[in-house]
């Protein structure tokens, strides 16, 4: 199905042919569309404007995709080129932040989701404003998060360049705002310039370049992901849009659909042991943890 974004201009063609398949003007051409509301528009060609010939047997009506949802239409012809069609299309709302696409593109490679693999309802899956949703419900947000330090040797000085966080896979949107989706701070709570730092962003490091910063606290405001979490809930929701595909036979041959029911559940079992790898094992650097041992317990 194809999909357009709200607001678009949907142009739909019609071309007519006589049984020869020569191109021929059917003596009236109708066009009707209906949208996800349940209205229906009807044009007849000479009589509405809406509805334009280019060339013999050749016709289009431009349709504003004024609501999201699916959208149904059909030709329709009488006379000599007599025939019907019809078909349909998908308008959705993209709100993608722009800090989300890498995110967004790792989800799919865990899952292989196409972007208009199959609708239900008025929706189809899966859109990148719908996989951020996704993660937007897998999502960690994380205040005045201190930045461990991983000191250095340069010239027999020791240099602090490179500061680590304890998380991984954050969203890519630095700022200095109080809204900022990625802020860092210093000890009195101001925000530092993004200039003065380069983040990579998946393993949760950040440089400052080639200036010593000398051990200053900086504090870490921010959004990770876990994008297992987040592929894990996407096999998960295949899971319901396969479980009517059952098995059959026919011509001889045998159709064992259900197969697409049992990969999505060995992956989203997959996907869910790996929960929680946005937390590193190991932020490195200066950032220690001490093991707790109980001493109240008789031995």
């Amino acid at each position: 199905m194809a999909q357009y974004d709200l607001g678009d201009v949907v142009r739909e063609t019609g071309r007519f042919t006589d049984t020869a398949g020569v191109a021929t003007d059917p003596a009236v051409v109708t066009f009707s569309y209906t949208n996800p509301s349940g209205v229906t528009t009807s044009l007849v060609y000479s009589t509405d404007a809406a509805l334009v010939k280019t060339g013999t047997g050749v016709y289009y009506v431009d349709i504003p995709a004024s609501i999201k949802g699916v959208w149904r239409w059909r030709w329709l012809s009488t006379g000599t080129g007599a025939a019907s069609t019809e078909g349909q299309f998908a308008v959705v709302i993209t709100t993608m932040r722009a800090g989300m696409q890498n995110l967004i593109d790792r989800v799919r490679v865990l899952t292989g989701a196409g972007a208009a693999e199959y609708t239900i309802g008025d929706r189809t899956y899966w859109t990148d404003s719908h996989l951020q949703d996704v993660l937007d419900s897998n999502a960690r947000y994380v205040v005045d998060l201190p930045l461990a330090w991983q000191p250095q040797q340069i010239s027999g000085t020791v240099t602090w360049l490179t500061a680590c966080t304890p998380y991984r896979d954050f969203e890519e949107a630095p700022g200095t705002a109080v809204n900022s989706r990625f802020v860092i701070r210093d000890g009195a709570g101001s925000a530092i310039g993004t200039a003065l730092y380069t983040p990579n962003y998946r393993s949760g490091e950040i440089s400052f370049g080639t200036i010593n910063q000398g051990g200053t606290a900086y504090y870490l405001t921010a959004y990770t992901y876990d994008v297992h979490a987040a592929a894990a809930d996407v096999w998960l929701d295949r899971l319901a849009h396969f479980q009517d595909w059952y098995d059959f036979a026919a011509d001889n041959q045998d159709f064992t659909r259900s197969q697409a029911w049992d990969h999505a559940m060995a992956m989203e079992r997959l996907m869910r042991g790996k929960v929680g790898a946005n937390l590193a094992a190991n932020a490195g650097g200066d950032l220690r943890v001490s093991q707790f041992v109980r001493v109240d317990l008789n031995r």
